[in-house]
Order: C-alpha cells, then structure tokens, then sequence
C-alpha cells in the first residue's frame, strides 16, 4: 500500500499562491498606510505639544511678573497705610 502522492495527483498550486500572495500584499498596504495615518498623527501631537509647552512658558513669565506687580502693590498699601 503506498500512501505517497505523486505530483501529477497533486494538482496545479499557482491559483491558491498567487490568491495568498495577493492577500498578504494588501495586507503589508493596509499596515503601510495605517503607519503612515499614525505618523502623521504622531507630527501633529508633538506639534501641540510644543505649542502648549510654549504658551505654559508663556503663562509662567505672566505669572511671575503678576506676582511681582502684586508684592510692589502690598508694599505701596503698606506704605499708605503708615
């Protein structure tokens, strides 16, 4: 009893390769345009992100300098109230 093939019974592969092929093609696109998507997505973050770093900058400098102006007023309240 010989329970080999041989390749005459096997039949011709090409169709089902070329289809798996195909599918993996679209998949390794699919996955491409998806890092792409997120790349870009990734730019635009970091892009608000510096910008909101730079306007806490921005905030902190008012902060310090309303502070300021605020010790200068307690002490002319002070004064005026001597």
């Amino acid at each position: 009893m010989n329970l080999g093939m041989g390749l005459d019974e096997i039949g011709d592969f090409d169709f089902a390769s070329n289809v798996q092929v195909k599918n993996v093609e679209k998949k390794v696109d699919d996955v491409l345009i998806e890092n792409k998507r997120l790349a870009d997505r990734e730019k635009i973050l970091e892009m608000r992100v510096k910008k909101v770093e730079s306007d806490n900058k921005m905030l902190l400098k008012k902060i310090e300098s309303d502070q300021t102006e605020i010790d200068i007023l307690k002490v002319r309240v002070t004064e005026l109230e001597e």
